[in-house]
């Protein structure tokens, strides 16, 4: 349910959460696709190589496109996930939410990650 909870602390999934574009890489982020008959997609790229582009668009739809056929790519170095957090959720929405996502993690392997044994509030970690 939550792979990044597990291999992460709860300071580190705070700071994924409150600033997700933070080191993004530009190729995981959202990504923008024209086509020869100028229909233009949008997702985040699930899968890509020399040959192939697979997008999922915002309403779960995976799309495989062929590079060949593809106009213009362009990655926007941001993610799909939104940036309000730290301004949208109160300390404790937030404490409840990291909370839920590492116990998700603990219930997928509890032996994975053993640095995820409570949520830490700011500055106690």
């Amino acid at each position: 349910m939550s792979f990044y909870a597990a291999a992460f602390g709860p300071g580190e999934i705070r700071e994924a959460i409150l600033k997700p574009d933070r080191d993004l890489d530009p190729r995981r982020g959202t990504t923008t696709v024209v086509l020869p008959n100028s229909t233009t997609i949008t997702g985040i790229p699930r899968n890509e190589d020399n040959f192939s582009l697979q997008l999922q668009t915002s309403d779960g739809t995976f799309r495989l496109l062929n590079k060949a056929k593809i106009v213009s790519i362009t990655y926007h170095g941001v993610t799909g996930m939104p940036t309000d957090y730290a301004s949208s959720l109160t300390a404790t929405e937030l404490n409840d939410l990291l909370s839920f996502l590492t116990e998700a993690a603990r219930s997928v392997n509890p032996n994975e990650n053993p640095r995820v044994s409570r949520v830490f509030e700011d500055g106690d970690e």
